[in-house]
């Protein structure tokens, strides 16, 4: 249990202010004078999310993933203000490593050092707490702040292509409830978030504009190895689309010829089908990869063919799990046939009538929003415009990367709050799309 003493509340505002200095040194950097409002409040929401998560596992869930993090990265801290040698060699160690004399006292006592997965999250807390000496709420703060650049930079990559819509993207990327919540504590939600603006922004940068090229490797490549060791299924998700991306920006190269374009066409559809059927084909091994679906799995096999069955949640209270018809058949073709619910579920599920606990059935009401906002979108786009979209490179990545993450999160969460959780980073994505077709039906339309 984690308890809030004097060093944590002298430096809980301390780490604030060094947090908006920072924001302060990199806002000419980051923003022009149409965005800086939405900086400054993208970056306060990030900090109270962080907090009110921090604060909500405390003393409502009684505890969780995001303090057993805390445990271990303490461990970590202490170890290195010890002796700096053995805490590196705890910050390099890997699963499956063997322990030396000097390690050995602090290694079992971690509770995270099972599972990749879960140790890369627990160093990287302990990372920070090193210079946090071993607070809760201060970390909690920069986990917040590294979530909020990096989806500051994925807000940049679109702007780029779209500075006509600054408040439209800003807002709606930035202001999503769940994620405010489930992307900005200490949680693996949070790195991925990240990790995911990062690398599509310099990877933009790298292949497009050709610009800054070591420190886009570097950014990338540190990417990479968040996402590989938290969450690979996100990075599989991910990179058909920016493929696809990267296809129509040099399409007039590729393609010179208007004789030619068709093959633009369809070399895009086979790097979504071959993306889908690599999802397809390796899905069982990745997530069986990932503890908490593995985990779920598990947890959940009793009720899965009871729709709305319930098992105990965080809080105690009862958490509820949801069945997709189709979901017994984990066969290609049957994953194939599920698509369509798996996505649904993702996106617009649970609807408020199917939970019973006070967060899902807030977010519950997101879902009906969201719903609300794609019909909008989809009615103020005619046919024409509709077809037009497809050949916008910014909407198909992000419909790609909506489709294939919202497909595996879908098929193999079977619970609601989980389900809240595990697509915190792709709602930006879908977002930005849904306000590029609303904006772009908008401007036809004047």
């Amino acid at each position: 249990m984690v308890r809030l003493d004097f060093t944590e509340l002298l430096l809980l505002p301390i780490f604030f202010a060094l947090i908006l200095l920072a924001g302060k040194l990199l806002e000419t950097r980051l923003t022009h004078a149409q965005n800086r409002r939405i900086y400054w409040q993208g970056l306060l929401i990030k900090q109270v999310g962080a907090l009110f998560f921090a604060l909500v596992y405390l003393f409502y869930y009684g505890g969780g993933d995001t303090t057993v993090y805390h445990h271990d990265a303490k461990i970590i801290q202490e170890a290195f203000w010890s002796n700096p040698i053995t805490g590196i060699k705890i910050l390099l160690y890997n699963v499956g490593d063997r322990w030396d004399a000097d390690t050995y006292a602090y290694l079992r006592n971690m509770w995270m050092d099972n599972r990749t997965s879960n140790w890369t999250t627990a160093k990287i807390t302990g990372f920070v707490e090193i210079f946090t000496l071993g607070t809760f709420l201060p970390a909690s703060l920069l986990f917040g702040f590294f979530s909020f650049l990096g989806i500051w930079k994925l807000y940049q990559f679109f702007l780029q292509f779209y500075p006509q819509y600054p408040k439209w993207l800003g807002y709606s990327m930035l202001f999503i409830p769940s994620c405010v919540f489930w992307s900005s504590g200490i949680i693996k939600e949070t790195l991925t978030s990240a990790a995911v603006g990062f690398f599509v922004y310099y990877f933009c940068e790298l292949f497009c504009h050709k610009r800054r090229i070591l420190f886009s490797v570097f950014v990338l490549l540190l990417s990479t190895w968040i996402l590989r060791d938290i969450k690979s299924v996100t990075l599989l998700a991910l990179l058909p689309g920016l493929l696809i991306w990267l296809l129509f920006k040099y399409q007039d190269r590729l393609f010179p010829s208007n004789s030619l374009k068709g093959l633009l066409v369809i070399s895009s559809l086979l790097i979504f089908v071959g993306g889908m059927v690599l999802a397809g084909r390796d899905i069982s091994n990745q997530l069986e990869s990932q503890e908490e679906f593995a985990a779920l799995q598990y947890q959940l096999k009793a009720t899965h063919y009871d729709h709305g069955g319930r098992t105990k949640g965080h809080g105690g209270g009862e958490a509820s799990s949801y069945q997709l018809d189709c979901a017994n058949d984990l066969s290609f073709l049957g994953m194939v046939y599920c698509i369509p619910s798996a996505i649904n579920v993702t996106l617009f599920r649970p609807y408020p009538w199917e939970v019973n606990k006070a967060f899902t059935r807030l977010m519950s009401l997101e879902g009906v929003a969201l719903m609300f906002f794609t019909l909008l979108a989809l009615f103020k786009s005619n046919v024409n415009s509709i077809k037009s979209l497809t050949t916008n490179p910014e909407i198909l990545m992000a419909l790609s990367y909506t489709i294939i993450f919202g497909f595996i999160v879908g098929l193999f969460s079977f619970n609601f709050g989980v389900l809240t959780r595990f697509k915190a980073p792709m709602m930006p994505f879908y977002v930005a799309m849904l306000v590029l077709i609303y904006q772009r039906a908008e401007s036809r339309r004047n």
